[in-house]
């Protein structure tokens, strides 16, 4: 038998200055600093849709006050999505979210990060790379060294450190769960885009 169709609704922005972040927080509370509020629509039956820009996929993910997901058709037509996973995919690029990336396995709260020779190459302490990892205002996939790590998961952050120096810091991520610092080394150029846009949401 055919899925029944959810029928669409006609809605428009409401004045609202002042974000709601609730709905976002019941789902994606680790994320949240990765989205912009960007306002409010009300449909005809009183739903409130809150609108949320992620930061780097630059996509929407519109949630109403009761948690659902919503499609928005046209400028002012709006029907609740059927998969809201695959909406969530959707707006993340289909790539791991910051949570995933930064939290998995605890490396910010454990003690199994290590650092490779090559980490201190660019006389950057571990202590101030160890700073990035923790308070990255970005978090990215990597795959610019190719080396013996070549195979393992490795994560780009950029952030400043203690000094307020914008760094770029390398990381890789064994299956054993453990994460090494393989490079860091100050801002170059290629990154200064990314990191002026972040430098706001680091931690």
């Amino acid at each position: 038998m055919a899925k029944k169709r959810r029928k669409w609704q006609r809605g428009k922005f409401t004045e609202r200055r002042e974000p709601i972040w609730d709905p976002l927080l019941e789902i994606l509370s680790e994320d949240i600093d990765d989205f912009m509020w960007m306002g409010e629509a009300r449909l005809t039956d009183g739903t409130q849709i809150q609108f949320y820009k992620h930061y780097w996929t630059r996509r929407y993910l519109l949630l109403d006050l009761g948690g659902r997901t919503w499609i928005q058709k046209d400028d002012d037509r709006y029907e609740e999505a059927d998969d809201p996973d695959w909406m969530l995919n959707l707006v993340f690029g289909f790539r791991e979210t910051r949570r995933d990336i930064v939290r998995r396995n605890e490396w910010i709260d454990s003690d199994r990060i290590s650092w490779a020779r090559s980490a201190t190459k660019h006389r950057i302490s571990r202590e101030r790379s160890l700073h990035i990892v923790r308070h990255a205002g970005v978090c990215r996939r990597d795959n610019e060294y190719p080396d013996e790590w070549d195979g393992d998961p490795r994560f780009l952050f950029l952030g400043a450190d203690l000094e307020g120096m914008p760094l770029e810091v390398v990381a890789v991520a064994p299956e054993d769960g453990s994460l090494v610092i393989i490079h860091a080394m100050p801002l170059r150029e290629r990154y200064h885009g990314w990191y002026e846009e972040a430098a706001k949401w680091e931690k």
